[in-house]
């Protein structure tokens, strides 16, 4: 999991292949992706991490591979 500047809480679930976004009591207020093999989606994501920008980068176990969601204002 991981908290980008704005204090926003990303967790990356591996059993959903999906990154969710949860708020201060841990509800989740949106979430990404699918299991796939495509951009934006999913085999695994297990580590994440925000850059100043707001955009995630995530490590995929299964997928092996990282993708980069670009957060757009």
């Amino acid at each position: 999991m991981t908290f980008d500047e704005q204090g926003n809480l990303f967790v990356a679930d591996g059993v959903a292949n999906k990154i969710l976004q949860l708020d201060k009591h841990g509800q989740t207020v949106a979430s990404w992706g699918m299991e796939g093999s495509g951009a934006g989606e999913f085999q695994v994501p297990h580590m994440l991490t925000a850059d100043r920008d707001g955009s995630l980068m995530v490590g995929e176990v299964k997928g092996m591979r990282f993708q980069k969601l670009v957060r757009h204002r």
